[in-house]
């Protein structure tokens, strides 16, 4: 059993690069990680910086959230935002209190 928490963003990251025509060589000189940084992910038993997981993921057009989780730095799937309330920039101060209210009535 492979304990490398990184595996699957590793697999990802390859299958990605296959895709679209690219080295890790060019991913490493994009993202500005090391080569072997990005290599040690497929077996390295501890959880990579989330720094290179972001590099890496913007690099290769990889959302940020998917990049986390599969890397093991994220357990939680996303939450859902409700974007049907308004914004405090659109929103008047009874609206914003009435939305507070039903918020906290929901829990």
């Amino acid at each position: 059993m492979n304990n490398a928490p990184a595996r699957q963003f590793y697999e990802l990251v390859e299958a990605t690069l296959n895709k679209q025509g690219k080295t890790k060589s060019w991913l490493a000189q994009r993202s500005k990680v090391n080569r072997n940084t990005i290599n040690n992910w497929a077996t390295q038993p501890r959880t990579p910086q989330a720094g290179n997981v972001l590099a890496v993921a913007d690099a290769l057009g990889i959302e940020h959230e998917r990049a986390l989780r599969l890397a093991g730095l994220r357990t939680e799937e996303p939450r859902v935002v409700d974007n049907s309330a308004p914004t405090v920039a659109e929103a008047s101060d009874e609206e914003l209190l009435a939305e507070v209210l039903r918020r906290l009535k929901s829990r």
